[in-house]
């Protein structure tokens, strides 16, 4: 912890499988405004595997649409930011890039996308029932 409005932390994945080494690098920054009304987080995260995936989920606020599975060679970026409007609701945008080197395509079948990047972006509204 750097301080009460700014976290960092990484994490270093590193196993080697059948001979081949299968290796992840992450770091995540958070940021809280004093009022605790707003709040950004920043993910990037860079993975080489070779015989095995790695699991991979940004940091966010509400949901889990953002955790994956990684195979193969690139990295992630994914950047939240979250408003809290009210009492019980809060408000939140989260864009994630993925981005491989070592293919020209992602998926396959009806999943399959032309390029080796893609772009998620997800607009949400949180509501929490008070009783």
């Amino acid at each position: 912890i750097m301080n009460k409005q700014l976290r960092w932390n990484s994490k270093i994945y590193c196993v080697v499988a059948e001979k081949a080494l299968n290796s992840s690098l992450k770091f995540n920054l958070y940021w809280t405004s004093k009022s605790k009304l707003e709040k950004i987080s920043f993910s990037n995260c860079y993975f080489n595997t070779q015989n095995e995936s790695v699991y991979w989920q940004a940091p966010h606020f509400f949901g889990s649409y953002n955790a994956r599975f990684l195979s193969g060679r690139g990295s992630t970026l994914s950047v939240a930011l979250q408003k809290k409007v009210g009492a019980n609701l809060k408000m939140g945008l989260q864009t994630i890039i993925l981005n491989y080197v070592d293919r020209a395509h992602i998926g396959a079948g009806t999943e399959r996308i032309e390029s080796n990047r893609k772009l998620d972006c997800a607009l949400y509204l949180k509501w929490n029932r008070r009783d």
